[in-house]
């Protein structure tokens, strides 16, 4: 499977112009059948049928390249935004999977609630020490910033494994877009609050300026983003020091680096 995921990290180019914790980890990650990706997306909150934003007309913010540990999965998970060009990022994420014989002193409880940064924290410590190993194959994912009502929005759309199975589909496949609101906590942390797909029939939207006209006219609605903290990821930048572990994950999956 790794010669498609590289297949489709090196066709990036071309797709970007045309434009449970750990159950959910694992379902996506394990994932090598069209009506199961079909079942799996529509069961998360925040995936949306149609973007937010036009990722053509977006800048990057370089503050937010480069690697990063994230709460997504029970071990957590490394996601890496490479920028592709100035208007987005080619986002790698890759959940990690912890060996049951491996054994590491003065470990922490898994993070959890208030204890998620502290969790990140050690999950960033530890992955030097080679403790981690990638969960099966990585998502891959286009990645854009859009703003609305002074808000800043982070937009992911799908394009391994959704795109690779596509292409083996004689029924073709609807886009995939995962849809949080980003909020910064400092220069190194931030988080992600997934939309709710079930708000308003929001995630029954044919276009996005549908979905962005539900969104705009009720931004103040709590019940806007998920209450479901499985769909609020928390992210922590990874020091230089780990790149070397990173890029090997990346190498070890098959993936391409542009990445300067």
């Amino acid at each position: 499977m790794n010669e498609s995921l590289a297949s489709t990290r090196s066709s990036v180019s071309g797709l970007g112009k045309a434009s449970s914790r750990r159950s959910l980890t694992g379902v996506l990650l394990a994932l090598v059948m069209l009506p199961v990706l079909v079942v799996t997306m529509g069961c998360i909150d925040f995936v949306l049928p149609v973007p937010i934003g036009n990722p053509e007309r977006s800048t990057i913010d370089r503050k937010l390249s480069g690697a990063w540990v994230s709460s997504f999965g029970e071990e957590g998970s490394v996601f890496f935004l490479e920028p592709y060009d100035r208007r987005t990022w080619f986002g790698t994420l890759i959940g990690l999977d912890e060996p049951e014989e491996a054994e590491v002193s003065n470990v922490p409880e898994k993070y959890e609630g208030s204890d998620v940064r502290e969790g990140l924290r050690w999950l960033a410590n530890t992955l030097e020490s080679s403790y981690f190993k990638p969960a099966g194959d990585a998502l891959l994912f286009k990645v854009w910033l859009s703003l609305i009502k002074d808000k800043e929005f982070l937009i992911w759309e799908m394009f391994y494994p959704a795109r690779h199975l596509m292409a083996k589909s004689e029924k073709g496949f609807p886009n995939i877009y995962w849809v949080f609101k980003l909020e910064r906590q400092s220069s190194d942390e931030f988080k992600l609050i997934g939309i709710n797909n079930e708000f308003k029939g929001l995630g029954k939207s044919k276009t996005r300026y549908e979905a962005e006209r539900i969104i705009r006219r009720h931004f103040n609605d709590p019940e806007l983003f998920s209450d479901d903290e499985e769909f609020t990821l928390h992210f922590l930048r990874l020091g230089e020091e780990t790149y070397e572990v990173v890029f090997q994950f990346l190498d070890d999956l098959g993936i391409g680096l542009g990445f300067d």
